[in-house]
């Protein structure tokens, strides 16, 4: 048996066609929360499922506590998370419980085809778009991680589309020091001024994070 749980009955229909497509003998069961699937689960028995579906964003529950709960359970079939968000703190969770597969929506029907022919084998399969792009935001973080707390009140500046002069202004430094610093920053992030304002302004809200501020207006790059 396929347990699916998704709140959207039309997105839970894809995914039930596109399972029988893979599993055509198999019984498939949508449901759309997660005291619904506890239910299903506690009617056939955990052994009698084989396979079970999530989509990780649910309205106000949190999808992973219950896969968690399920292998507490020794639940021992397969788990195939899908998402439209993506979140490296979710999908180290979802790997942390041993999730057969993740992938997206944005290409679900090629996503799909080759995790199932991965988890099929017994493999895992994580979506290659997600894993690069996670890979790509912790090594955003570890070059933050590098700047000093005056660096980062600049970069947040150069994030909100301050030139040099503005900088200096609003961090209290005179235009030689916002050089300074400049010079330091750019020698961090390996990158010349251009580029280093795109990383400022995609990583801003981290920046504010850091510094414990609120959001301000941003310009828009172009």
């Amino acid at each position: 048996m396929v347990l699916i749980l998704d709140s959207d009955t039309l997105e839970g229909l894809g995914l039930e066609f596109t399972i029988h497509k893979y599993q055509p003998e198999e019984e498939v069961t949508q449901v759309r929360t997660v005291a619904q699937a506890n239910e299903r689960v506690a009617s056939v028995g955990i052994e009698a499922i084989s396979l079970i579906v999530v989509d990780i964003h649910l309205d106000d529950e949190d999808v992973l506590d219950f896969v968690e709960d399920i292998r507490k359970a020794k639940y021992k079939g397969k788990v195939l998370a899908v998402t439209s968000l993506r979140s490296s703190a979710q999908f180290k969770r979802a790997m942390n419980l041993n999730i057969d597969a993740y992938i997206l929506k944005d290409d679900f029907l090629e996503e799909m085809k080759l995790a199932w022919q991965k988890i099929e084998n017994g493999q895992k399969y994580y979506s290659s778009d997600l894993v690069g792009e996670i890979s790509g935001m912790e090594e955003e973080e570890v070059i933050l991680s590098r700047f000093t707390r005056r660096e980062l009140e600049v970069l947040y500046r150069i994030g909100a589309g301050d030139e040099n002069e503005a900088v200096a202004k609003n961090c209290h430094i005179s235009d030689g020091t916002v050089k300074k610093h400049m010079s330091n920053i750019s020698n961090k992030v390996d990158c010349g001024r251009r580029q280093l304002v795109i990383f400022a302004y995609r990583n801003q809200q981290r920046i504010a994070d850091k510094l414990k501020i609120g959001p301000q207006k941003r310009v828009r790059i172009q």
